[in-house]
């Protein structure tokens, strides 16, 4: 797969749906709270999404194809509606999700304007050797807003998969926990 293809494919899906060292945050466990989360499923993977956000997995773009899902909020911020969205790609067998997650992150960087890695933390996600969460602001276009985003990774076998919300960086801090929530519950099948 080109780069090219690549950075632009990771650039639409921060404008469709829309972290150096830091504490660990760990999964609670492998069940998902269907108390306060719906639960979306594939042969692929699993993730429970909050009660009452829209599901949108319907995608016409070529350049969406990776995008698998996205969970949009009912709930609007000041200029930007909270998402989260999953998308996968495919990789070389034996490719790990620390090495995959830096090459995301290199992505994101170069095509987002205003880039800021806030902060990269220990992600612990079900049957994933290991993950990272990075939280990291920017914009799509330089008149656009500024965007926070929350993304962890994971990999079975040769599926690759980025989990990835954004919201307002001044928006509701709720809603921030309601996205790390959403990517806590992201299952490997």
């Amino acid at each position: 797969m080109s780069k090219k293809f690549i950075v632009a494919l990771v650039a639409v899906c921060l404008l469709v749906f829309g972290c150096t060292g830091g504490e660990s945050i760990t999964a609670p466990n492998d069940e998902i709270d269907t108390n306060l989360f719906d639960v979306y499923q594939t042969n692929d993977f699993a993730i429970g999404y909050p009660k009452g956000w829209k599901l949108k997995d319907d995608f016409t773009s070529d350049l969406t194809q990776a995008t698998e899902v996205a969970f949009i909020s009912h709930v609007k911020e000041f200029f930007f509606t909270p998402t989260v969205s999953v998308s996968m790609r495919e990789v070389t067998p034996g490719v790990k999700t620390l090495d995959f997650a830096k090459v995301v992150m290199a992505q994101n960087e170069k095509s987002l304007l205003n880039f800021n890695l806030v902060e990269s933390a220990d992600f612990a996600l079900p049957n994933v050797d290991a993950s990272v969460l990075h939280t990291f602001q920017g914009k799509v276009q330089p008149e656009g807003d500024l965007v926070e985003y929350f993304q962890t990774y994971a990999i079975s076998d040769t599926k690759a998969f980025i989990i990835t919300g954004a919201h307002d960086p001044n928006g509701d801090p709720l809603l921030a926990e309601r996205l790390v929530e959403t990517l806590q519950n992201f299952r490997v099948r």
